[in-house]
């Protein structure tokens, strides 16, 4: 009615910093099977941490992606109407939120998931794919096939094995959460959604974009060359000096790589705060990090959010 346009963003994580980040509970409890693991073959806790009863599942587990294919199927077929190629107001339709394995997604934390790094899965595929043959990979050693060579899961052979091993295993890491977000969009086209522009948004953690690689990331939401991609601001209040100069060292990055630098996240609010007194975050607090950001080079922001988040004050 007010011909506004939509930002739609239906998952399959959600997040909100509600339990689970929106997955459904049976999800989380469904066993080791299809989740996250980590270096020492644990399943370590979803979002957000203690408070969640259920796991992270592993992006190219295809049990996971299964699920994700029946419930986004579900999904278009309600939001099918509001689409923009039908009139609707969807335009901008994040494939998933923050994607990183739920926030796992540091050098030795995840993802030893047997599909993915068990013989033949998803890390010797990606092996065989790059090098071709056994013999050009630097660190094959007595290895008698590919199948053979394990991923790293810790630095102790730092000063011995060839860095290759380990700059692998992070570029490989890179091509998870991008060919997670190839598969999601082929889902949509599946279906039948066009004209809108597909995008996602990156967890915000140091270093700034690793694994969390911003351009592949992007071409993996490119379905018609037009693939966006954003960082999630969030800044302790009140913005300290290193707050600032963090703010204003990723709107400058993001201006070098897009035509649109983007905040699909922009804080509004603080986590686990008492707001009960008058030390909430006062307006100007919030109009000076916009302003930092625009003046960073930044071009859009979508403030996030203003209510109803199940870990939020302010």
């Amino acid at each position: 009615e007010l011909d506004l346009s939509v930002y739609f963003r239906p998952g399959p994580l959600i997040v909100s910093e509600m339990g689970c980040g929106g997955y459904p509970d049976w999800l989380g409890h469904s066993g080791p099977e299809y989740m996250v693991w980590t270096a020492t073959g644990e399943v370590p806790m979803g979002f957000p941490g203690e408070n969640n009863p259920g796991r992270s599942p592993s992006y190219l587990h295809p049990k996971y992606l299964e699920h994700c294919r029946r419930y986004l199927s579900a999904v278009n077929e309600i939001a099918w109407p509001y689409l923009h190629q039908n009139g609707g107001p969807i335009r901008l339709y994040q494939l998933d939120n923050e994607v990183s394995l739920v926030c796992r997604d540091a050098m030795f934390e995840s993802d030893y998931n047997p599909h993915i790094v068990g013989a033949g899965g998803e890390y010797h595929q990606w092996l065989g794919q790059k090098y071709g043959a056994l013999d050009a990979i630097p660190y094959a050693g007595d290895s008698g096939c590919i199948e053979d060579i394990q991923p790293p899961r810790n630095l102790d052979d730092f000063d011995r094995a060839p860095v290759e091993w380990y700059f692998d295993w992070a570029e490989f890491k890179e091509f998870i959460f991008a060919e997670y977000l190839r598969r999601l969009t082929q889902i949509h086209l599946d279906c039948g959604v066009e004209d809108v522009v597909f995008c996602t948004n990156f967890n915000p953690h140091r270093p700034n974009a690793m694994p969390n690689n911003w351009e592949t990331m992007r071409k993996a939401c490119d379905a018609a060359n037009d693939g966006l991609v954003g960082y999630d601001f969030y800044r302790s209040p009140f913005l300290s000096r290193t707050g600032y100069g963090s703010l204003s060292r990723i709107g400058r990055m993001l201006s070098s790589y897009f035509p649109l630098p983007w905040s699909p996240e922009f804080m509004g609010g603080h986590w686990y705060e008492d707001f009960s007194g008058n030390s909430y975050p006062h307006a100007e607090h919030h109009e000076f990090m916009a302003d930092t950001a625009i003046a960073h080079g930044l071009r859009a922001l979508s403030w996030y959010m203003f209510h109803d988040r199940e870990f939020w004050g302010g």
